[in-house]
């Protein structure tokens, strides 16, 4: 449930303008590469980081850390942590987001070496993009100190969560809080009441993030809240790792089409096609094909036409064939069993 929280604040961070409605996705142009922020929820605290820009896509990293193996020293910085190899951190992971659609992509874990699944229940990104969050109303804002008597007037300023930038406070900093009622979807925030603080435009610190981050429930409140926030930091990882596509059969004639069923993430599009001779391991023969997407997420199928394999393919000759996306040819993948062509068998 943590993780979850802070990859919906990190959401909120992006997209929430100075006044009005607000509705996730609208500002992540503000935010650049390099950009991070610390939060700590319970005795926990977590870095996220900005690593990568590309148009919708965002490529980001979490390292968390229990407080209680931070070093105690008051001239710990983050940017050192992170450039030391994050010691003693717990989890670091890497993914990669739609802003438009909220889908993660991709979720490698080094910390596991391998990468994750998030199922349905776990991402709540679509609805936080689309969830209206409005300004709360003055008379409901949390104000310091103790309320004051009745009959009189109430001159207490209103509440603000601190702020720091590179490990300094920053004080007299003006905040809008937002509020916003999560729907009843069955998940564990439905029905609760969402409150973040986000300070105002300043040239100095991140003014995007919400600096605070309140979750109403039965039994109190959620609370996560900024430890620091900064630019310029450098990973010592590097870009995240993609899968490679998966063929999930050798192949299959249909009507005269030679039919493929291939595993792929959704964050490839486009993809080359070869057929190699198994006698003549130097002939690599790029095959002309079609995709065709199915109901059932993540799987294609691959068209090849008989006259295409007619045109390239040496009849009585064993082939394997080679799929690799077009923007990663380094990642590949080819059919186990070979294949006989000779214009009429199906495949062996």
């Amino acid at each position: 449930m943590r993780k979850r929280f802070f990859l919906f604040l990190f959401l909120v961070s992006l997209s929430i303008p100075a006044f009005g409605n607000l509705f996730l996705k609208d500002n992540l142009k503000n935010a650049d590469v390099g950009d991070y922020l610390v939060t700590i929820q319970g005795k926990t605290y977590s870095l996220l980081l900005i690593k990568e820009k590309y148009q919708d896509r965002y490529t980001l990293e979490e390292i968390s850390i229990p407080a209680i193996l931070l070093p105690n020293d008051k001239g710990f910085r983050w940017k050192n942590w992170l450039s030391e190899g994050a010691p003693k951190h717990t989890s670091w992971v890497i993914f990669e987001v739609d802003v438009n659609s909220g889908d993660i992509l991709e979720y490698y874990s080094f910390s596991r070496r391998g990468w994750l699944e998030m199922d349905d229940g776990e991402n709540i990104f679509s609805t936080i993009l689309t969830l209206p969050f409005t300004p709360v109303p003055k008379n409901k804002r949390k104000k310091r100190g103790p309320a004051p008597s009745a009959g009189e007037l109430d001159r207490r300023e209103f509440w603000s969560p601190p702020i720091f930038f590179e490990g300094e406070k920053y004080k007299d900093v003006s905040f809008t809080a937002y509020s916003a009622k999560w729907p009843k979807d069955g998940g564990d925030l439905a029905g609760k009441i969402i409150t973040a603080y986000l300070p105002h435009d300043s040239e100095i610190f991140p003014s995007y993030f919400p600096y605070w981050l309140e979750i109403s429930n039965a039994l109190g409140r959620v609370k996560i809240r900024v430890a620091d926030t900064g630019k310029n930091l450098i990973s010592p990882k590097k870009e995240l790792p993609r899968r490679p596509p998966k063929f999930l059969d050798s192949g299959r004639f249909d009507d005269s089409i030679l039919i493929f069923k291939v595993k792929s993430p959704d964050y490839f599009h486009n993809f080359k096609l070869w057929a190699i001779n198994l006698y003549k391991l130097e002939d690599t023969i790029a095959l002309d094909f079609e995709i065709k997407h199915t109901e059932i997420k993540n799987i294609l199928r691959l068209e090849v036409r008989d006259m295409e394999l007619k045109k390239k393919l040496e009849k009585n000759q064993y082939y394997r064939f080679l799929l690799a996306p077009k923007e990663y040819p380094e990642i590949w993948t080819e059919t186990r069993q070979p294949f006989l062509w000779d214009s009429y068998n199906e495949v062996q």
